[in-house]
């Protein structure tokens, strides 16, 4: 369970500019790139996290430009969608 809460808690904080994020996760492993034994956490660099996030950040964004396509065929209210950076990862910036 401590697992999972710090993981919620890395992905609040999370940063493209942090280069590394550690969770424990006590593990009968050899220590490597990814698992510190001595500490008991599991080593996550930024690039692991990005390539996690990266495809539910393009799902939200195909949503969002779905209602956006939608409200304008519609002649709703006007959403104005443009791309923003988060780092390396391309995000939409939605105005209403």
């Amino acid at each position: 369970m401590r697992l999972m809460n710090e993981f919620e808690s890395l992905k609040r904080r999370f940063d493209i500019d942090t280069d590394t994020e550690v969770l424990p996760l006590a593990m009968n492993l050899e220590t490597s790139d990814y698992y510190d034994t001595n500490d008991g956490e599991v080593i996550l660099q930024s690039e692991d996290l990005e390539e996690l996030f990266h495809p539910i950040i393009e799902n939200v964004t195909g949503l969002i430009n779905k209602q956006a396509v939608r409200t304008k065929a519609e002649n709703k209210f006007p959403i104005s969608i443009s791309q923003a950076s988060l780092g390396r990862l391309k995000v939409a910036k939605v105005t209403f």
